[in-house]
């Protein structure tokens, strides 16, 4: 059975890894005011992205993808594949696991199973290459769930940060001020 593997851009994979592995992104929408951009690493380069980030006031937003999108990826990737593992970040932080669990039912469940990361950023990253590694090895889905949700519970991702004041600003820093 062959396992195509998809991720949100909020998994931070560099692009060579994606296409080495077959993994397929679904972009976020980022939006600085009204100018909205899909976060694909072209329409918006990185180097833009945080030169704006660290100036603009009110702090960018970002949008899930869409139902239908979702959908439209699955079908891609079921085009080439018996089955799709979808590795997306935690419904306590985004909406995109609901996105990707309703196109998922449109489709068949029984084709797509959607995977809760339980982390953010490259923390997803390393989930959602560890299955396109595991896919592309020719590994089951079954298999490649247990080695996720084995992964996941090993899993820890530290960052240092500059400031606290951008998530402050965004609401995301609940810790007392110091």
């Amino acid at each position: 059975m062959r396992v195509a593997v998809v991720a949100d851009s909020t998994c931070d994979l560099p692009a060579a890894l994606c296409e080495r592995y077959g993994i397929r992104i679904i972009p976020v929408t980022i939006n600085f005011g009204t100018e909205s951009y899909p976060d694909d690493g072209q329409s918006l380069p990185r180097s833009v992205f945080y030169a704006r980030f660290v100036r603009y006031d009110p702090l960018p937003t970002t949008a899930a993808f869409s139902v239908g999108q979702a959908e439209a990826v699955f079908r891609e990737a079921l085009a080439e594949a018996d089955h799709v593992i979808a590795v997306h970040i935690p419904r306590s932080i985004s909406s995109l696991i609901e996105s990707a669990q309703q196109a998922a039912a449109q489709i068949g469940n029984r084709q797509v199973t959607v995977f809760d990361t339980g982390s953010l950023s490259m923390g997803a990253g390393w989930l959602a290459l560890i299955a396109g590694e595991l896919a592309a090895a020719g590994k089951a889905p079954a298999d490649i769930l247990g080695a996720l949700e084995d992964a996941r519970a090993r899993l820890r991702v530290w960052a240092g940060l500059d400031t606290l004041e951008h998530l402050r600003r965004s609401g995301r820093d609940r810790s007392p001020a110091v």
